[in-house]
């Protein structure tokens, strides 16, 4: 899966916009986001981590950011 990294950017521009902050703090924060999240003990966490992880073995916050909104598609198109 190919991440859009203009498109990406653009999100983390607006969140920094938002908030006041650089694009930097942005990926700061959700890096620091997907540490916590990635040390879930909760098997459903772990399976849904397995399956953004055999994409992406040390995803950025774009690709991560790009993995769920894409997972969030399916789940829209599917009725997952």
């Amino acid at each position: 899966m190919k991440c859009r990294q203009k498109r990406n950017d653009n999100i983390l521009q607006r969140i920094a916009d938002l908030h006041h902050v650089s694009v930097e703090e942005v990926r700061k924060e959700i890096d620091q986001a997907v540490a916590l999240a990635r040390s879930n003990p909760d098997p459903q966490v772990q399976e849904i981590w397995k399956k953004l992880l055999k994409e992406y073995p040390e995803p950025t916050a774009e690709q991560v950011i790009y993995y769920f909104v894409n997972q969030i598609k399916k789940e829209e198109k599917f009725g997952v």
